[in-house]
C-alpha cells in the first residue's frame, strides 16, 4: 500500500488522527511514518521527541504495511 492508501484506512478504520503522523512533521507522543534520503522510517516519538522502536525499509510498501500493523497493535491489542 502507498501512504495515500494507508492514510484513507487509518481513516476508515476511525484511527485518531492524533496519534499518528504521515506528513514527515515531528509530533511527541505519536508514531510516525517518515521518509527522508530514500529510507522510510516508522517509530513512536515520545513527549520529549525520543524515537522509539525505530525500523527502517527501502520500500513504501513495506514501511506502510508494517506501520498498519504496528500502529493497530499497540493501539487495540
Amino acid at each position: 500500500m502507498t501512504k495515500n492508501e494507508l492514510e484513507k484506512i487509518l481513516i476508515e478504520k476511525k484511527i485518531p488522527t492524533n496519534t499518528y503522523s504521515l506528513d514527515g512533521k515531528f509530533y511527541p507522543d505519536r508514531f510516525e511514518l517518515y521518509f527522508n534520503n530514500d529510507e522510510w522510517m516508522v517509530y513512536y516519538c515520545d513527549e520529549r521527541g525520543v524515537k522509539h522502536d525505530l525500523k527502517t525499509f527501502k520500500g513504501e510498501e513495506d514501511a506502510c504495511q508494517y506501520f498498519y500493523e504496528y500502529l493497530t497493535g499497540v493501539m487495540f491489542n
